[in-house]
């Protein structure tokens, strides 16, 4: 973002320290220069504001809408396998069938992440860029939205 610095009432010939203020958990603002001299027409500097880095996880309140587990459906799908001569062509049948359906029961989960809640909502900051010489500091602000 560009910042001009503009003299108030006639030239300005002392060093201004730029700053800022307000920004979220984290995040630093780099002024390039961190320093001007408005002189007679003003300065300009650039504001960069480097927030923290965004990392993706299942969140610790996560609550699964299946709770049966591969595991346990495979040791259903063993278990009537291994039983499959007394249960007889029919219930082979059945078997199968559950099995198949199982699969894709169990694959309804794996939506990566379009269902369920929403991800996380934009936040709005306001951000104070201040000019410091001396005993004056002037600002204004500025409003950051982070998605």
């Amino acid at each position: 973002m560009n910042v001009t610095v503009q003299p108030v009432g006639g030239a300005y010939n002392s060093l201004v320290t730029m700053s800022a203020s307000g920004l979220p958990a984290s995040a630093v603002a780099i002024f390039t220069p961190i320093t001007v001299t408005p002189g007679s027409a003003g300065a300009a500097t650039v504001m960069t504001i480097r927030t923290a880095t965004q990392t993706a996880g299942i969140p610790t309140d996560h609550n699964p809408q299946f709770p049966v587990t591969p595991t346990f459906l495979a040791a259903g799908v063993i278990f009537l396998a291994g039983n499959r001569k007394r249960l007889g062509k029919s219930m082979a049948a059945i078997l199968v069938m559950a099995t198949l359906l199982g699969g894709a029961w169990m694959m309804t989960g794996c939506n990566g992440g379009f269902a369920g809640k929403p991800g996380p909502q934009p936040h709005t900051y306001i951000i104070t860029i201040t000019g410091t010489s001396g005993s004056l500091h002037p600002s204004t602000t500025i409003t950051l939205i982070v998605r």
